[in-house]
């Protein structure tokens, strides 16, 4: 709102920080960091860059046992089965399909799964 730049990163997944992830982290806000002049260097993109057109989280609508049918970074397509939950008797209750041609950024790590929770983040490119 008050033009201020700013920036809000995540990488890795489950809580988990690891060297290389920090590595990341400060490669990438050093780029952003070129690209808006405040730092000297020519700006390096990555060959396997995506731009993303449109992010959002996916929820579940029902609770159960959670199993997921896609990993990080995977490439779908619409209607695309990503995720189910089952019933404590293992009978499905619900599919999530995927609602565009994207990619799944992250991936709920958890079994288990209450109505409302985060299945997955989910971007169209």
């Amino acid at each position: 709102k008050q033009g201020i730049p700013s920036i809000l990163i995540e990488i890795g997944g489950g809580g988990r920080l690891s060297d290389e992830y920090v590595r990341a982290h400060r490669q990438g806000i050093k780029r952003v960091m070129q690209y808006l002049n405040m730092l000297d260097g020519d700006v390096v993109v990555d060959q396997d860059c995506k731009i993303i057109n449109r992010a959002y989280f996916i929820n579940t609508t029902k609770g159960g046992f959670f199993r997921s049918e896609v990993e990080p970074m995977q490439q779908v397509v619409k209607g695309q089965i990503l995720d189910r939950v089952f019933d404590i008797f293992g009978e499905e209750v619900e599919r999530i399909t995927a609602p565009a041609d994207g990619i799944v950024f992250a991936v709920r790590t958890y079994g288990t799964c209450y109505s409302g929770s985060i299945a997955h983040v989910f971007a169209e490119v």
